[in-house]
């Protein structure tokens, strides 16, 4: 695993094996749990939709933003394959399970319920909101959500933006080749695993500022 540093307010423990090129800093300050920020509060006024994908294939679309009902991406029917995002906050109620090809550029995936998983062995690449208050924001899990996230990753793979799940088991694992993650990653626990190099270059320009409540100082 290669990223700047490591940072954790008890001991870093890591099998001989691993081969992690960061600096390793212990026994720093804890921080207030929950976090002491105004959280995100996305809205999706209506359900999603879809669109002809424009590569010339009837079958392939592209989905549209809105509320998903259920799990995610949505089985369409009619042998219709979703392939891309377009740019906009998906609201998912069910579980995110992301096992085919698809491209996101200036997206936000709100899982409300729901876990999410997804396929190592999948062509993925997903990058959060570009623009406007969740600028940055890819995959957000709010306090009420503690299921499980599995991000796999692979050279295959390639995610830009902030996982957000305070109350959630994040797990993230290199499944083959370098995983190219841009994300600063904000769970209740989040593991590093796998067999492979997971390469996180953080570009805070990409990644979500979260914004932390005024406070009431007394000064002398």
């Amino acid at each position: 695993m290669t990223a700047p540093y490591i940072n954790a307010v008890g001991d870093i423990i890591y099998s001989k094996k691993a081969d992690i090129n960061a600096i390793l800093a212990a026994d720093a300050p804890p921080y207030a749990y929950p976090p002491p920020l105004v959280y995100p509060e996305p809205t999706c006024p209506g359900p999603y939709g879809y669109q002809e994908d424009g590569d010339g294939d009837p079958t392939t679309v592209q989905l549209t933003p809105g509320t998903v009902a259920g799990d995610f991406p949505p089985a369409l029917g009619g042998g219709l394959v979703i392939i891309s995002l377009a740019p906009g906050i998906y609201c998912i109620e069910g579980n995110v399970s992301l096992n085919g090809d698809i491209t996101g550029i200036g997206v936000l995936l709100y899982v409300e319920n729901g876990e999410i998983y997804t396929n190592g062995n999948a062509n993925i690449t997903l990058e959060g909101m570009t623009e406007g208050e969740f600028k940055g924001l890819l995959f957000y899990m709010p306090l009420t959500n503690p299921n499980v996230a599995y991000i796999n990753g692979s050279s295959t793979t390639s995610m830009t933006g902030t996982i957000f799940a305070p109350a959630t088991p994040v797990t993230i694992n290199g499944t083959g080749g370098v995983f190219s993650l841009g994300s600063q990653v904000i769970g209740y626990t989040v593991t590093m695993s796998g067999t492979s190099t997971i390469d996180i270059t953080y570009d805070d320009s990409k990644n979500y500022d979260g914004v932390h409540p005024p406070e009431v100082e007394l000064s002398q």
